[in-house]
């Protein structure tokens, strides 16, 4: 079973990468305020706590997205994990897959009207697309230019 990492652009890398040094800050700044600040009353500890409390699991969605973002077939179906999110579409619901060669976009199509794009490097579209065509011979590939209608 290959997987495939999810490519991210440079921007969503510095957005991950900014966001867990701001929680990192925000764990730091409460924790010094748990132990600096004298005379807290319970709400103001229980406050402290819960901001700790969600700044680590904003940090623990940043490295999840970043360490578990991929695609792999498996039984019969393509999974997506992005960080905490899984998305399973049976290969046999996949009809179309298109590269559109203007975006440099790998898109596949699967059940009514459903789409969605394959966010991976371009030099792992051939081996991306054999491996499904491989699980479901039935799955159409083609390339298309700017030009060409759908």
């Amino acid at each position: 079973m290959n997987k495939y990492k999810f490519l991210f652009s440079g921007l969503i890398k510095t957005l991950l990468v900014v966001a867990f040094l701001i929680t990192l800050f925000g764990v730091g700044y409460n924790i010094f305020n748990l132990i600096a600040v004298k005379n807290l009353t319970t709400l103001n500890i229980a406050g402290y706590v819960l901001l700790i409390v969600v700044n680590l699991l904003v940090s623990v969605i940043c490295i999840s997205i970043v360490i578990s973002s991929k695609y792999f077939i498996k039984n019969g179906n393509l999974y997506t994990n992005f960080g905490i999110i899984f998305t399973k579409i049976p290969l046999a619901d996949i009809t179309d897959v298109i590269h559109f060669l203007k975006s440099d976009k790998l898109v596949l199509y699967y059940g009514e009207n459903k789409y969605t794009v394959v966010v991976i490097s371009p030099t792992l579209f051939a081996d991306f697309v054999s491996d499904l065509t491989k699980a479901n011979p039935e799955i159409a590939y083609s390339v298309k230019n700017a030009e060409e209608k759908q």
